[in-house]
């Protein structure tokens, strides 16, 4: 899901909230800005291979060469207690895969 900027994306986790088709997909995260034709770039090889090693399949994934680049990632249930979570393009993040943390 993507939003163009963060009103935008706490409409889209308000109206979806109760959806049991898109809620899930909206809790992992809404990409907000980008999708103009500036925002396109193309993975390098690297950045296909640590995405294809952060989908959670046992199949081959496909990963398109090309794609959109986003300024920030909002995470509306990653604080409880709190409205949510806005990653900015440049801060770091500390996620958990497959058993190990990964800055």
């Amino acid at each position: 899901m993507c939003a163009n900027s963060l009103d935008a994306a706490r409409y889209v986790a308000k109206t979806v909230a109760n959806s049991a088709a898109y809620a899930n997909k909206c809790n992992k995260g809404v990409l907000v800005g980008g999708m103009g034709s500036s925002s396109e770039k193309r993975f390098t090889v690297n950045q296909i291979q640590l995405i294809k090693e952060s989908q959670d399949c046992f199949a081959e994934v496909q990963v398109m060469e090309h794609g959109c680049e986003f300024r920030s990632l909002f995470k509306p249930l990653h604080c409880p207690g709190n409205d949510a979570m806005l990653y900015r393009k440049g801060e770091n993040v500390l996620i958990e895969h497959d058993g190990a943390e990964i800055v």
